[in-house]
Order: structure tokens, then C-alpha cells, then sequence
């Protein structure tokens, strides 16, 4: 959760009226928004990360306006084109591929509005974009910059330039080392040899994403009246939502959208696309879910008051809304609007005595033994992709793929858990050994089941190690096992073992393999252990 601070008077000025104190705080709060400190006339307000066009004044007074009905309904964003493009070039294949760009004209900043962009853009970054791992945000003043521009990969002893902040010249290796932002986000760059840059035409470097701008073309003042935004990263369609939450953010500051071409492997792409997205709804299905007898007009009237559009079973939703995934998210915004304060409790007529379920028990056990062995534990998300679960693993077990997939980062359900756990290592390398992680969760195949997993990494992980793991685990329950030499393309050749207890095969351990830590980025040797509870349960149940 991010907290924000908006001012009150510059939100009555946003919201055309003057509203009390009190009334402010009714209605941020009924949006979901928690209010967590006031002020005078600054309004500390918390905001979830499901919301991230939320995370500006601006956005939240363009919620308000709607909920409050000074202005129902969609908002519809208008272009036009600036003729000018952004060329991507080839290498930064595996280093930064992507970027969506555009343009803002006929802003008038002033030092609060310069604050409440780099607010924005700062919490965009620490949530939406996990830190600046998934995306990267660049404001640049316009008038500075000579087009077109290149998106490009540099040997990281060419670039040379002056770090927004600083009065001299740094080498890319310096800014790593002296700058905070370096020191706070190097280790995103770290493994690769060349890095990401924007230059102008005149070879004027804009930035280094995801580290920082420039002060010579990315510094915004008072003065900047249009501004060159971009966002890059990995995901060419989660970079497209981004930049739309930042410039709608921008419309509502009275700014122009000016659209540009940015041309991939010589194919031109004009951003950004502000066309509404559509969805169908089931009145009936809402109905149900909500314990209510809602006619059409009222479920059009509530969602409008949500700043959506309807008509004939199909909603219309804004770009900024990047968290309306499923028929549920719009369930949440009429219930929103319906007000929660109107539903009436029901006590259910069914009584029982409660009881936790054995098989938590069973999971709380294994995993309080686990953190007895000093693992932390984490928890990954069901969906992954096919890089990460096989490729990376240099393997090719059977999962099962989502027919509407929203991102090719979240395409697939996890058929294990061991490349969850490579990816929690890879993307915290740059913390202290040894690291030793465990998770317990659901994976998906013919049936569900559950399984634990854990990994070690340090110097002299091994064999040993993560066997004397499931020892612990299995001598605490009391139970003999077999195991036997197996080759798996993820572990080393001859250091990966199959364990079976009663005659079933339950899990399996072993060294990861040098080629799945190189592909993981990895420079550490890692061993690890993935044990189907589900089955381990029913062995003892016997």
C-alpha cells in the first residue's frame, strides 16, 4: 500500500465545487481509499496497489468528480499526431526490448504540480512496476529534445553523461556507484555488458532506464510547457498501461496528447491507444453475487457514478483502469456505488462447530519445521510463463495455458514450484548468502495438488545440504524413505535423487544444473527439494 498526499484546495479546485472536510473524508473513504492523516490542507491518503491511477491528486479527483456526479460517466481522450518517431533498436533483445512512448503538450507546471508528477511517478515505479523491475517511467522537456530519438544498447564504458541532480559528467559504472539511484537499482543492470540508453538525434543521452534522467534533457521546471514521456521494460502491453495512466493523469493538468510512431525491426507502432476497452456483463450473474434485484438502468447509473459506460450488456471501460480484469472487478465498483453501508447482514441458519482442517495442520507442521531450518517463506503467484517453468529449467513438463491470457508474463499455470523459488533468488542476487527459501503451494496438471518446495544458495551449497532438509522433515514424521539416482535436465548428472515413501514416489532433490543457473543469472550454486504434501498426507492417513 502507498500513501499519497493531495491537497484539499487543490482538489476543490479539481472538483469545480467546495465540499467540507468532512464530506472529502466520506467519499475518499467509500472508494476504498483509507484516510490516514489530515493536516490543514494536506490529506495523507492510502491507496492499494490495485489502483494505481489512483496514486496522484489528479486521479483521485477525477474519481471523485464522477462519484459525486459533477461529471458521470466515460471519459474520452482525444490525439493528435506529432509526426515525429522513436527508433528501437535490435540489441536491447534481452537487456530492455521494449518501450511506449508519447507526447504531452500545454502543461502549465508550477513547483506543486512538479511535485505531485514526481510523487506519481515514484509510487508508479515502487508499486505497479515492482521497483522498476517491470517498468521504467522518463518525463522529459520537449523543447530540449531533437528528434527522432533512439532506444538503443551502449557499451556500458561509451556512456558518459550528467545524472539528473549532479554538476559533472559520470561514466555509467560511476552513476552505478555514487548516485542513489544506482546504488538502489544497479543490480537490474548489473549482469549485462551494454546498457539501455535514449538519445536524441543530436546524440544527447535523455536517460539510462531504469536508473535516471539526464540533467541536461530530463530535468521538468516551471518553464516546461510539453514533455516527451516514455516507459520501457519487458512487456510491451503492461508498458502500454502505464503510460496511459500517466498521461490521462496529464489531461486532467489541461495537457494535449500528441501521439508518435516507434518503429520496431523497421515496423512502425503509434502510441498511445486510449480507446476503451469492453467487457460483457451479466445482470443477472451481478444480481446474484450481490444479494440484489438491480434493473439495467440502475447497474448503468452505477457504473457511470464509477466513471464506465454502458449499453445493451456491454461495458465500456476507461485506459487508466488498468485493475478491471474479470465480471467481478465490475461487481466491486457497483457494490461501490450501490454503498456498502446499504447492505444488510444476514446470519446464515447453518450452524457448526469449527474445526481446521487437518491438512492445514499437517502444512502448518512441515512449514514451522522449515523455518526452524532458518527458510523463509515465500509465495509466488499460480500463473507463470513457459520461459520460466521450462526453459529456464531446461525442462518440459506438461501445464496447462489460459485461452484469454491478459500478459505473456502470466500465461500459464505453475506445473511445480522450484522456478518460482529460481526467480525469488534471481531477482534478490543482489542480497547476502546464504539465502534459503521454502514455499507451499498449489500446482495444476490432471488434479491439483499441493506441494512444498525449498532452495539453497551459497558457495558450497549441495546434495547433502538439501537432503538432511527432507531428513528433517520425514524423521519428524516418523517415516522411512527410498531413494534412488535419477537424471533430470534441471540438476546436475549424478547429483539428483527420487524419493519414495511406502512404495510412492513423493518428491525429488537435487543440485541445480549450471546451465539453469546461467540462464537465471544466477552465480551461486543452488540445490533444492519439491515434496507433494498431498500425497505425503494420505501415506500417512494409512
Amino acid at each position: 500500500m502507498a500513501t499519497i498526499e493531495i491537497s484539499k484546495k487543490e482538489l476543490e479546485t479539481l472538483l469545480g465545487k467546495k465540499l467540507s472536510l468532512e464530506i472529502i473524508k466520506e467519499r475518499i473513504e467509500m472508494l476504498g481509499l483509507p484516510i490516514e492523516n489530515v493536516e490543514d490542507d494536506k490529506i495523507l491518503v492510502e491507496v492499494f496497489p490495485n489502483r494505481p491511477d489512483l496514486l496522484s491528486q489528479y486521479g483521485i479527483a477525477r474519481a471523485l468528480r464522477s462519484f459525486i456526479g459533477t461529471k458521470k460517466g466515460l471519459s474520452t481522450y482525444q490525439t493528435k499526431k506529432s509526426g515525429v518517431k522513436v527508433i528501437v533498436d535490435n540489441n536491447l533483445k534481452g537487456i530492455r526490448p521494449f518501450t511506449a512512448c508519447c507526447i504531452v503538450k500545454n502543461l502549465n507546471f508550477d513547483d506543486e504540480k512538479i511535485r505531485d508528477i514526481i510523487q506519481f511517478q515514484e509510487k508508479l515505479h515502487v508499486t505497479m512496476c515492482r521497483n522498476r523491475k517491470k517498468g521504467a517511467i522518463g518525463i522529459y522537456p520537449l523543447e530540449k529534445i531533437k528528434f527522432p530519438i533512439h532506444f538503443k544498447a551502449m557499451p556500458k564504458e561509451e556512456i558518459k553523461f550528467t545524472p539528473l541532480g549532479f554538476g559533472a559528467g559520470m561514466s555509467a559504472s560511476e552513476i552505478l556507484e555514487d548516485t542513489d539511484q544506482g546504488k538502489q537499482y544497479g543490480y537490474l543492470l548489473s549482469e549485462f555488458k551494454q546498457y539501455p540508453v535514449f538519445l536524441d538525434s543530436e546524440n544527447n543521452i535523455l536517460s539510462m532506464p531504469p536508473i535516471l534522467n539526464s540533467e541536461l534533457v530530463g530535468k521538468i521546471t516551471p518553464k516546461t510547457k510539453d514533455v516527451f514521456i516514455e516507459v520501457s521494460g519487458y512487456d510491451l502491453e503492461f508498458l502500454k498501461k502505464v503510460l496511459n495512466i500517466i498521461i490521462t493523469n496529464m489531461v486532467e493538468m489541461k495537457g494535449q496528447i500528441y501521439s508518435l510512431d516507434v518503429i520496431y525491426s523497421g515496423k512502425s507502432s503509434q502510441f498511445p491507444d486510449l480507446s476503451p476497452r469492453k467487457m460483457k456483463i451479466n445482470i443477472n450473474y451481478i444480481n446474484k453475487l450481490l444479494g440484489l434485484s438491480l434493473k439495467e438502468n440502475e447497474i448503468k447509473l452505477y457504473l457511470e457514478k464509477m466513471g464506465f459506460s454502458y449499453s445493451k450488456g456491454t461495458v465500456l471501460i476507461p485506459p487508466y483502469r488498468a485493475d478491471i480484469l474479470h465480471e467481478i472487478d465490475l461487481m466491486e465498483e457497483i457494490a461501490i456505488s450501490y454503498g456498502y453501508e446499504k447492505f444488510t447482514p444476514i446470519l446464515e441458519s447453518f450452524y457448526s462447530i469449527a474445526e481446521e482442517s487437518k491438512f492445514e495442520t499437517f502444512k502448518d507442521k512441515i512449514a514451522s519445521l522449515l523455518s526452524g531450518l532458518e527458510f523463509l517463506e515465500v509465495n509466488m503467484p499460480h500463473l507463470t510463463n513457459k520461459i520460466n517453468l521450462n526453459e529456464k529449467m531446461n525442462f518440459n513438463s506438461e501445464f496447462m495455458g489460459l485461452k484469454n491470457a491478459l500478459s505473456e508474463e502470466f500465461n500459464i499455470l505453475r506445473s511445480w514450484l522450484t522456478p518460482g523459488l529460481m526467480e525469488v533468488i534471481s531477482n534478490n542476487k543482489h542480497n547476502e548468502y546464504p539465502q534459503k527459501i521454502f514455499e507451499i503451494g498449489t500446482i495444476f496438471g490432471k488434479e491439483e495438488k499441493t506441494r512444498m518446495a525449498c532452495l539453497t544458495t551459497h558457495g558450497k551449497a549441495n546434495f547433502t545440504e538439501i537432503k538432511q532438509v527432507l531428513d528433517s522433515i520425514l524423521n519428524s514424521l516418523e517415516l522411512k524413505y527410498d531413494i534412488k539416482d535419477i537424471e533430470h535436465p534441471s540438476f546436475i548428472s549424478g547429483r539428483a535423487g527420487r524419493i519414495s515413501v511406502k512404495g510412492k514416489e513423493i518428491a525429488y532433490l537435487g543440485e541445480i544444473s549450471p546451465e539453469s543457473l546461467e540462464k537465471w543469472s544466477l552465480e551461486q550454486p543452488a540445490a533444492a527439494l519439491e515434496l507433494n504434501l498431498t500425497d505425503l498426507f494420505d501415506i500417512l492417513k494409512l
